[in-house]
């Protein structure tokens, strides 16, 4: 049984110096965790998180952790944070008194409460006998459960304004009591419970970790359904807002990240955690299939990728609901555009029937001339002179290989693939033909987007793709003039097997260059030229997961350049050329997902771990410090 405090108090206020060393029992005493079993119905419930509680941070070693930041960090900025000792820091804001009894081997918690202006409460652990020496040094109060440091709230004369804002608080982690310090007593009486008992409790590998619970993400639940009924539709939006955002948040029980430090560089994990698994989102992003290893189409991706990845996707009937939210909004949109209910089903029907419907998938992304020609075409392209005779050929140069490209191999039959799109922009053009006059779309409009078109085109020779390949042309024309120039681009879809089994299919608005890509993917005759050449892809190869891939950090701007007009151009080769003497190299981030889909749409779980080397981290730390 626990003491009463009112006697530890006084026991504790009587400690006084001994002649040499002895044995103190701690300020506050617990049960153990082992007294009682987990079946016991008098075990009690961790203490609840306050309802606004907008996140916790957790370090486990903080001198450790400034050690390792520090050596990431350049070195006009590295001294000068390495001399930020925590230790420091503790005397400076809650005195020497307190600094001195904490013990910072031990992991500090700081938790964030409040929305919009939040306020900040920690938590830490005492070095042996830190409870008696500050019963020695400072004055204790003991309120709503707690001991405080200092006679009340009257007592903030000299340096008593910051200790008694501080409690001691019985814990269940490595220490038996935690001082929580807060920029308030009531905020202190709040989270003290919460933090010394639930939080220190909780299992903690990592070097740090941010926790973001789930009610903190649900008080942005409105702005976050309401862009994407901006962005999707007015009906679009209600029916996806609805499903996809308010039915996920509501699911979400935390997210928490975390990075280690390890021998070979750093490791950092995101981790999802749902109460339950039956949104339309959840049911599609957490798969329920066994992991596997990397396929081989995964391994036949082009060398020069800048982002791969292998899913083991979504089972047909977990990609159902979305499917069908889709299908019925686009139905219930080309209606009101002024097309006919009947072509509007019929396009609707042909669409369902082939998109989205689950398995596995093998993706890759880059840009047409590589990191090294992006470079180099960029910086000649900003080197050149306002009016030189050569400016228009330098910015087509530097506009091509930024073009990015996009393939995707999909284990579903290539016939169905091609009679499928075919079908598909057939039925686009016949709805087209027979939509009343003057109908506009009731979608906004983005002054920065395009209109599209999509008709089927001819296989030319020179690609030496099969001819039995589908080839559609997209052409791109700017819904705001002077927004960029008209543009064509092609999507190509080819057998992945002979059997015509698996299908690959190609988007690039460089014809040439997407298919010589797919040219490599399907060519089994040798693996020069493609991602299973790779260190990254061969550290992945045996690992069994529900996704993985890499990311070659240095080149993701180029994939997402801005090049819709010279102005734009421009801004791109000055950011690229910041970074592009860095001493980065075509390192990898490397990731694998896991997943525990629960039972019958129970609590579900989905984490994505990544690993870096140090001297990548420690390059993109670099480039985006000051």
């Amino acid at each position: 049984m626990r003491r009463s405090l009112g006697c530890l108090l006084v026991a504790c206020a009587a400690c006084a110096p001994a002649q040499g060393p002895r044995e103190t029992s701690p300020l506050l005493t617990i049960p153990s965790a082992a007294a009682t079993r987990p079946g016991d119905p008098q075990r009690p419930e961790p203490p609840a998180a306050p309802a606004d509680l907008a996140g916790v941070m957790r370090i486990n070693d903080p001198e450790l952790l400034v050690r390792e930041i520090g050596a990431l960090l350049p070195p006009h900025v590295a001294g000068a944070f390495q001399a930020i000792s925590p230790a420091m820091l503790l005397d400076t804001f809650l005195g020497p008194e307190i600094g001195a009894v904490v013990d910072l081997t031990q992991p500090v918690d700081v938790a964030s409460v409040g929305h919009p202006d939040p306020e900040y409460v920690v938590s830490l652990a005492l070095v042996p006998d830190g409870e008696a020496t500050l019963a020695r040094q400072l004055t204790l109060h003991e309120e709503g459960g707690l001991v405080f440091l200092g006679k009340g709230d009257d007592d903030a004369r000299r340096g008593a304004a910051r200790q008694h804002r501080c409690a001691l608080a019985p814990s269940t982690g490595r220490a038996t009591t935690r001082l929580v310090c807060g920029s308030a007593r009531r905020l202190v009486k709040r989270t003290a419970a919460y933090l010394a008992s639930t939080v220190a409790a909780e299992p903690f590998a990592a070097d740090a970790r941010v926790t973001l619970p789930g009610s903190a993400l649900r008080k942005k639940q409105a702005g976050a359904a309401k862009s994407l009924g901006d962005s999707a539709g007015e009906k679009l939006g209600e029916k996806l807002g609805a499903d996809l955002v308010d039915r996920f948040l509501d699911e979400i029980d935390r997210i928490d990240a975390s990075i280690r430090f390890v021998d070979g560089g750093i490791d950092a994990d995101l981790d999802l955690r749902l109460n339950a698994r039956r949104s339309i989102f959840a049911r599609a992003i957490i798969p329920t299939s066994a992991p596997k290893t990397p396929s081989r189409a995964f391994r036949r991706l082009p060398a020069d990728v800048v982002f791969a990845m292998h899913t083991v996707g979504a089972r047909p009937e977990d990609m159902a609901p979305l499917r069908t939210a889709l299908a019925a909004n686009l139905d219930e949109s080309l209606t009101r555009d002024g097309y006919l209910p009947e072509k509007a089903r019929a396009l609707r029907d042909r669409l369902e029937a082939l998109l989205l419907t689950g398995g596995p998938l093998v993706f890759g992304a880059g840009i047409v001339g590589g990191r090294d020609g992006a470079e180099k075409a960029l910086a000649a392209f900003e080197a050149a002179k306002p009016g030189a005779r050569d400016l228009a050929k330098l910015e087509a140069q530097a506009r091509g290989a930024i073009t990015p490209w996009y393939v995707f191999e999909v284990e579903e039959p290539t016939d169905k693939w091609i009679g499928g799109l075919r079908d598909i922009v057939r039925g686009a053009e016949d709805a087209d033909k027979t939509r009343k006059e003057g109908s506009t779309s009731t979608l906004p409009r983005d002054p920065d987007g395009d209109h599209i078109d999509v008709r089927a085109a001819t296989l030319d020779p020179a690609l030496r793709l099969p001819k039995d390949a589908l080839h559609l042309e997209v052409l791109l024309t700017p819904n705001t003039k002077g927004h960029g120039r008209p543009r064509k681009a092609h999507l190509f879809v080819v057998r992945g097997n002979e059997k015509g089994t698996a299908t690959w299919i190609g988007y690039s608005e460089d014809a040439a260059a997407i298919a010589s890509r797919l040219r490599l993917a399907t060519d089994d005759t040798t693996d020069a030229g493609t991602l299973g050449k790779s260190a990254e892809a061969s550290s992945l190869q045996g690992k069994s997961a529900v996704g993985a891939g890499l990311v070659v950090v240095p080149a993701v701007s180029l994939l997402v350049a801005k090049d819709r007009t010279s102005a734009d151009l421009r801004e791109t080769a000055s950011s690229v050329a910041r970074w592009s003497s860095s001493p980065l190299t075509t390192e990898s981030v490397t990731f694998t997902m896991s997943a525990d889909p629960g039972a019958a749409g129970g609590r579900s779980r989905l984490s994505v771990q990544a690993h870096a080397s140090r001297t990548l981290a420690s390059g993109i730390v670099r480039l985006l410090s000051p």
